[in-house]
């Protein structure tokens, strides 16, 4: 009959082992990619010529100073307004159709490169009431207006909804 086993001994490896265990692991992931390291350190090397890693050395060892400098900025007054419409606008930017904000500024876009032609394209011209009701006649112009009265009641009917 065999003996029971009543004390198991765990192996602890040496330092030396250890590290040349480590170093194995290392040179295994670096093998294993290389393609990406390569690509890394070639962005490594970019930004050190464009002195970036300069700037992000010096920002890291400088954090507590420019921290203090942040706070002190956040305290004065408006900025905390700043921050809260900052928020406001881009809850504000994302209730917004994008399609519809693109048809929207596009047609803003045009309506000032039209708006701010050079003086010697288009003749200067009072404007009279008859020019004014003959403009109405433009479909261009209607198509402005229209889209203008609908944008005005759907504020108004916000407002009202206050």
């Amino acid at each position: 009959m065999a003996k029971a086993t009543t004390q198991i001994e765990k192996r602890v490896l040496s330092q030396a082992e250890q590290d040349a265990r480590s170093l194995s692991e290392l040179i295994s992931a670096v093998a294993q990619h290389k393609d990406a390291l390569i690509v890394f350190l070639d962005i490594i090397g970019e930004l050190h010529a464009s002195g970036a890693l300069e700037i992000v050395q010096g920002a890291l060892k400088n954090r507590q100073a420019i921290g203090a400098i942040g706070l002190d900025q956040l305290n004065k007054s408006g900025a905390q307004n700043l921050i809260k419409n900052s928020m406001s606008t881009l809850q504000f930017l994302g209730k917004l159709d994008p399609v519809k904000m693109e048809t929207m500024l596009t047609s803003v876009a045009a309506g000032v490169e039209h708006a701010v032609q050079p003086a010697d394209e288009e003749p200067k011209q009072s404007v009279g009431l008859l020019k004014l009701m003959q403009q109405l006649r433009d479909p261009e112009v209607s198509a402005s207006l229209m889209m203008l009265m609908r944008f005005l009641r759907g504020m108004g009917e916000a407002k009202q909804q206050e």
